[in-house]
């Protein structure tokens, strides 16, 4: 199964195109300077005014779920809940060992 997932993700790879919108506008942009340098000089695309430094990246990837996470309430309130129904999961496995390990005397070990 999983060579088989390989194999169509390598197809799908080189045979679906591109749909990231910044992406292709960074194409056209390249295309159109290519074309004619002097004249398209000046175009330039969203996704090259980004801060690509490490810091930029890591702003970006670090600290903006914690930022919707606090502006975004409904958010808060689902993360609450799944931290909730997680812990109760885990404290349910964690009992049902203790209890096998106590009361039937089978231990859990490999």
């Amino acid at each position: 199964m999983i060579i088989f997932a390989g194999v169509c993700t390598t197809i799908a790879f080189f045979l679906i195109p591109e749909t990231y919108s910044p992406i292709i506008l960074q194409k056209k942009v390249n295309r159109l300077r290519k074309e004619d340098p002097i004249r398209n000089e000046k175009l330039y695309s969203q996704h090259e005014k980004q801060d690509w430094s490490f810091k930029g990246v890591v702003s970006r990837t670090l600290f903006r779920p914690f930022k919707i996470l606090a502006l975004e309430p409904i958010l808060l309130l689902i993360t609450i809940y799944t931290a909730i129904v997680y812990g109760l999961l885990y404290a349910c496995v964690s009992f049902f060992s203790l209890l096998l390990s106590m009361k039937f005397l089978i231990t859990l070990s490999f």
